[in-house]
């Protein structure tokens, strides 16, 4: 298959089904690599998901038909990518596609529909100050998987709600 050519339905059911699967077990993460049935991250324990191994013409499909020809041969010259993706039910995913042992490799994220309150989160109360400042610079850091974006996601959410700023 060459990278213009259009990429099979029922690969992209398949990593759909990947995806859905994953939502359904409460999955943070999803791994792909060939070789090996796709791995669910589920708190910080990997599960291999009941699939059969994903070939190297199955990862290149997958990214393919995810990402389309043009983006596929950006993927190509870089070995890398980042982008995000959306299965029919609306749930989201951060998408980081690699080359790994010289075939394709995808590490998914779940991006969570709820957008939480601050005090949901039980965040320190300096936290929720940072939401009046006028302006500055607030850098939010932590290790993958630690809440920096629903941190982020919550805050701009209670700006909103306080003072309805197009942000």
């Amino acid at each position: 298959m060459t990278p213009d050519a259009p990429p099979r339905n029922t690969d992209m059911m398949n990593i759909k089904h990947v995806l859905a699967n994953a939502i359904e077990y409460s999955a943070s993460d999803v791994h792909i690599n060939v070789g090996m049935p796709p791995v669910l991250r589920k708190n910080t324990e990997l599960v291999d998901m009941e699939f059969p191994p994903v070939s190297n013409e199955d990862a290149r499909e997958m990214l393919l038909s995810m990402v389309g020809p043009d983006m596929f041969k950006k993927f190509q010259e870089k070995c890398d990518l980042d982008f995000s993706t959306t299965i029919d039910d609306g749930h989201r995913f951060r998408v980081n596609a690699h080359i790994q042992r010289d075939t394709i490799a995808m590490s998914f994220r779940v991006i969570p529909n709820k957008v939480f309150d601050v005090d949901e989160l039980h965040l320190p109360p300096i936290v929720h100050d940072l939401i009046d400042l006028p302006r500055g610079l607030v850098l939010v850091t932590g290790h993958t998987g630690s809440g920096k974006s629903t941190s982020l996601a919550a805050l701009i959410g209670s700006i909103n709600k306080k003072y309805g700023k197009r942000i």
